[in-house]
Formats: structure tokens, C-alpha cells, sequence
């Protein structure tokens, strides 16, 4: 199942009728402003993830057994339908992510 993105969204002729459809330039500029905005707060958001998975051997065992699953030995960039059949890591992210006491996130896992 695809995920689609704020940029599929954008660009749905059907969410969009009567509405124009963004320029490149217009979708460019989203995308800058929402990484720039974000940057900060992801980065420190993927550093406790990094450590919180690196502090359980069987989360980090697991998630290393899923990715060699489904990336295996790649010589190409990774798409988002690889990323789709990694189940254990976009668990991982949204937990990461919706939950405001990091230390204590990876637990039930």
C-alpha cells in the first residue's frame, strides 16, 4: 500500500477541482520551508531514536533482520515501496515521533 505524500496530495487533480495546480517553483518552496522547519527537530528526534534502539538488543536485532530482509545488499537509492515493506521501522519512526517521553518509547516493542 502506498503512502502518498503532502505532494501527491497537492498535486490530486481530484482534491485540487477547482483549484490551480502548483508550480514547480510553488512545490519547491513548500519542500524547503518544511525541511528547514523540521531540521532542527528531526535531527534531534532521530538522535534519541538512534540511541533508544541501540540500548535494546532485541529492537535493534529485529530492525537489523527487517532490513536485511527487504534492503538486503542494494546498489540502488532506496524508494519509498522498499520503505513500505519495512513494518518495524515506520512502527519504530511513529512511535518516535507521536511520543513526547523519548526515554521510555521503545517499550512493548
Amino acid at each position: 500500500m502506498k503512502v502518498p505524500t503532502i505532494f501527491d496530495t497537492i498535486l490530486n487533480p481530484k482534491a485540487n477541482k477547482n483549484r490551480q495546480t502548483p508550480s514547480d517553483s510553488d512545490l519547491t518552496a513548500e519542500a524547503v520551508l518544511m525541511l528547514l522547519a523540521g531540521m532542527d527537530t528531526t535531527a534531534n528526534a532521530l538522535v534519541v531514536g538512534t540511541w533508544g534502539v541501540l540500548q535494546d538488543s532485541k529492537i535493534y536485532q529485529k530492525l537489523v533482520q527487517e532490513l536485511d530482509a527487504v534492503l538486503g545488499q542494494i546498489d540502488t537509492e532506496v524508494t519509498t515501496e522498499m520503505i513500505e515493506r519495512l513494518p518495524y521501522l515506520v512502527k519504530l519512526l511513529a512511535i518516535l515521533y507521536s511520543n513526547s517521553l523519548f526515554l521510555t518509547c521503545f517499550r512493548g516493542l
